[in-house]
């Protein structure tokens, strides 16, 4: 284990190869080494969960009171218009890696938390005059959790001992629930006091 990764191969398993059947064992962990994959992981998990809790805030909470009357599309339909796109920028984002390798991706949770705040701000305030800007805005926030979730998993795919991969990636994978999950207990009452507060 070292700095760069979060299992990495001993010398031992590199070599083994890739193709024998071996290579493709996966082990089930004991306590001790969860525990070191966790610890390893840590930060990577916390951003991916951090995204998707804003993410899914922005879009529980939020995505019905932005409602602007000068546009030529009726409430209903520019909502569907929200959803629409982001479903488009996560598609977009999550076809990237093939192109595109984040390993930072506590920035792209930053940017999420960042587009938090204008969303609030524009349904507390409506200081965005134009809807395409609001499009935009949300084009780009289904960008930031394509861009973390893809890049979540090819580091770890990267970064991880062959061995203890698929429990690596489970790892992940009940992160982004976590950050779902918050999102939705959290985005009642906040959809709520919104609610009151713009009567």
């Amino acid at each position: 284990m070292n700095n760069e990764g979060y299992m990495q191969l001993t010398d031992e398993d590199e070599s083994v190869s890739p193709a024998s059947p071996s290579a493709l064992q996966q082990l089930h962990p004991n306590w001790l080494v969860k525990f070191q994959l966790l610890k390893t992981m840590f930060g990577t998990l916390v951003f991916l969960i951090s995204v998707y809790f804003f993410e899914y805030l922005i879009n529980q909470a939020f995505f019905e009171l932005m409602y602007f009357p000068n546009s030529n599309l009726t409430a209903p339909e520019q909502y569907r218009w929200y959803q629409v796109l982001y479903q488009l920028g996560v598609f977009i984002s999550r076809s990237s890696v093939s192109f595109i390798h984040i390993e930072s991706t506590w920035l792209l949770s930053l940017l999420q938390a960042i587009n938090f705040v204008i969303f609030l701000l524009q349904v507390m305030y409506a200081y965005i005059p134009y809807i395409w800007i609001i499009f935009i805005l949300i084009l780009y926030e289904g960008c930031l959790g394509g861009l973390t979730y893809v890049n979540t998993f090819y580091n770890i795919i990267q970064r991880t001992n062959t061995v203890y991969r698929e429990y690596a990636m489970a790892m992940a994978a009940v992160s982004d629930s976590v950050g779902i999950s918050g999102a939705g207990f959290l985005a009642i009452p906040l959809h709520n006091w919104l609610c009151n507060r713009l009567k």
